[in-house]
């Protein structure tokens, strides 16, 4: 779901580096000229375009048009689809179209990559819940595998491509019956480090944070649970530039608590700092995402009662703030999916909205303060849809990552939107042997990895990793 979904901001900004002018020298540009930054207001002179915040010949026009151009339904060419956005200012429409890799689009200057379908592995029983490219550009994968009935261990697989596993670990805990990973991150040395929970013989759960040297060599394993004996579970994991790991997810209370889960965010300070663990607010009920940002900051994502929850904390452990979005009309709104743009600090969050027949897929915006900036409602075809991660390329283009109801069978959809919030595409994809689900997104070069499941549920499913070229 972000940093997590590239190889990491330092790639991210190399790729902006990558294309500043060779000759600029900064100190002798005026702003506006060819080969230098933008000027104050985001411009350029006559001629020119502000490209990823670099004045360099290009189309003027780049966000001033929008028109809509039909191609045809292949992988490698596109039909028209559109979405609609939510308490903000940029919307689109359209039909949508389903059945193998279909999609529509419309264009705005410079034009996204329409996803086209590579290749894909239904590894073993089980399913894949998170996926990061490490520095070495491996593909990182956590989820669960069950290789015996009633026996699911936590599986953490490293894979050269599609094809080439080449390392797994599984953990089994006491009991064993539900032992599984949700989160993965992978910091700038290779360490790769996994969340989720151990099940225990005594009947409850415990958050198991694995960390994994580049070979699959155990740096650490952390354990954690409340003194109340109920299930606690890490949802996701991030790492800063420090190398401090960040665990978020939920703890059981009982006492006058009784069964109510309280989100919590648990910070291990490896190597500078030190730990800190807060809850965010006896009403909040699971942090579903977490991402460290560029100035070592942390944002999780998670829900409150109904309620969408944005809560971002200083490096220190205190609240900065805490923020709290409803999608109109519905009953429940859920989001699940975080990316923080390394250019301005904005948010990204991709979640679900219920309430209504079926449920609705959104992708949001907010600002480095918290404050909302847009939401999109996503287009969707079947009669019920959710966006599960976002991750943004190396032009900024965002790609959500979602999964979609179509006569009675789930398919793997991917939207691309601007920063905007405008949809400009939307791909639909199953494979002939099975319906297939997507919890997971990164970006490697020019490839989308999506990572999820078949079936209807996890308990007949298979781990499934996808390529798309973007």
């Amino acid at each position: 779901m972000s940093l997590r979904q590239s190889y990491g901001a330092a790639l991210v900004l190399g790729i902006v580096a990558a294309l500043v002018p060779a000759a600029c020298n900064e100190a002798a540009c005026e702003p506006g000229a060819d080969g230098c930054p933008c000027d104050m207001s985001g411009s350029c002179a006559a001629g020119l375009a502000c490209i990823q915040g670099w004045c360099q010949a290009g189309d003027v026009g780049m966000s001033a048009t929008v028109s809509t151009q039909p191609g045809t339904s292949s992988s490698a060419s596109a039909s028209t689809s559109g979405g609609s956005t939510t308490g903000g200012d940029a919307s689109t429409s359209g039909g949508s179209s389903t059945g193998g890799t279909t999609g529509e689009m419309t264009t705005a200057g410079a034009e996204p990559t329409i996803p086209a379908y590579l290749d894909h592995a239904l590894i073993e029983a089980g399913e894949a819940r998170d996926v990061e490219i490490t520095p070495s550009g491996q593909l990182a994968i956590v989820g669960f595998v069950e290789r015996e009935m009633f026996d699911r261990d936590a599986w953490i697989g490293v894979f050269g491509d599609v094809d080439t596993l080449l390392w797994e670990r599984t953990v089994d805990g006491e009991d064993g019956h539900a032992d599984e990973f949700n989160g993965v991150a992978v910091d700038g040395g290779g360490i790769i480090t996994a969340t989720g929970k151990k099940d225990l013989l005594v009947g409850w759960d415990d958050v198991l944070t694995l960390s994994l040297d580049p070979q699959g060599a155990v740096v650490q394993e952390r354990g954690y649970g409340n003194e109340f004996k109920r299930d606690d579970v890490g949802y996701d994991v991030a790492v800063d530039g420090d190398g401090n790991v960040y665990v978020c997810g939920f703890l059981t209370y009982e006492d006058n608590f009784t069964g109510t889960k309280l989100a919590y965010t648990k910070r291990y300070a490896d190597f500078s700092g030190v730990d800190w663990f807060n809850y965010s607010g006896l009403l909040e009920e699971a942090q579903f995402d977490c991402e460290a940002g560029p100035s070592g900051y942390l944002v999780t994502v998670g829900i409150r009662k109904s309620f969408a929850s944005l809560h971002r904390f200083a490096v220190d452990g205190d609240s900065v703030y805490r923020h709290e979005y409803a999608f109109p009309d519905a009953s429940s709104t859920v989001p699940w999916g975080l990316a923080i743009d390394p250019e301005d600090d904005s948010l990204y969050v991709a979640g679900y909205a219920t309430g209504f027949p079926g449920s609705k897929p959104w992708l949001g915006k907010w600002d480095w303060a918290g404050d909302k900036v847009w939401v999109s409602e996503l287009e969707m075809a079947g009669d019920k849809a959710g966006a599960w991660d976002v991750a943004i390329d190396g032009d900024g283009w965002l790609r959500v990552v979602g999964s979609d109801h179509i006569d009675g069978a789930w398919a793997i959809v991917i939207t691309t939107l601007g920063p905007d919030g405008v949809e400009h595409d939307r791909q639909v994809w199953s494979p002939p042997e099975a319906e297939v689900r997507a919890l997971g997104a990164a970006i490697r070069g020019d490839s989308l990895y999506v990572v999820g499941g078949t079936g209807n549920t996890d308990a007949d499913s298979k781990v499934l990793l996808v390529e798309f070229g973007i």
